[in-house]
């Protein structure tokens, strides 16, 4: 459930990778769009001939801080609402404004945490 392209945080790149034949899918020129959740950030962006929208989360939101670095988690619900006709493709982006901190995580924290994942 997780974007095939278009990640917005460096870190989870090469993280969701979709299989050999959906990238060929993907890269073809026949898909218009990919509707993905969730990497508790939202997203769109386009790649190729495709558009990727990837909706943050209904459970909680990450964000980063440029001021102080490291992660902030939130409690803010975010989804998207996508409306399709035969020429053009709209994504909304929809969510209960709570977006209070549940949980700050410094760079050296996250750093420490990852390395005990194996994550580098």
């Amino acid at each position: 459930h997780h974007p095939p392209k278009g990640t917005v945080y460096k870190s989870f790149e090469g993280h969701c990778l979709a299989v050999p034949e959906l990238n060929e899918l993907l890269e073809s020129g026949e898909v218009r769009a990919v509707f993905s959740g969730h990497t508790h950030f939202m997203s769109c962006t386009a790649a190729g001939s495709a558009l990727y929208a990837t909706a943050g989360s209904t459970a909680f939101s990450m964000a980063t801080r440029e001021t102080e670095g490291g992660m902030t988690f939130t409690d803010q619900s975010v989804w998207n609402l996508v409306r399709l006709t035969e020429r053009e493709i709209f994504v909304g982006t929809e969510n209960m404004d709570q977006n209070n901190v549940l949980l700050h995580l410094s760079e050296a924290e996250m750093s420490e945490m990852l390395s005990h994942a194996g994550v580098s």
